[in-house]
């Protein structure tokens, strides 16, 4: 396990498709579940910039819809409290989507 990282990096759609008894490595599975976004994420450690967490990380699906926005969840990194310089970058160009946004959530446990 790298340093300030807690625990196992979870993909926010196959967690969902895991709950509900899928196997999120199936390619049928994820067929009905739209196209994967793939998202490579970065977090550095600071002040000293240490690289705590690098891997791409697939969105696909939605987890909410809200008109007229859908929302997806590209997973989460638990990290030990601390500070942290975070890196989210579309790794493809996404032409069935416009408007395409990163937002990122910060949440206590």
């Amino acid at each position: 396990m790298m340093e300030g990282v807690m625990g196992t990096p979870v993909g926010g759609s196959d967690a969902y498709l895991i709950r509900q008894g899928l196997d999120p490595s199936s390619p049928e599975v994820r067929a009905n579940f739209g196209q994967e976004v793939p998202f490579r994420v970065l977090v550095r450690k600071l002040p000293e910039k240490n690289i705590v967490f690098d891997d791409v990380l697939y969105s696909r699906g939605y987890d909410a819809h809200i008109n007229p926005t859908k929302i997806r969840n590209a997973g989460a990194v638990p990290l030990k409290r601390g500070d942290y310089q975070i890196e989210v970058t579309n790794l493809y160009g996404q032409p069935a989507f416009s408007g395409l946004k990163i937002e990122l959530s910060l949440q206590g446990g």
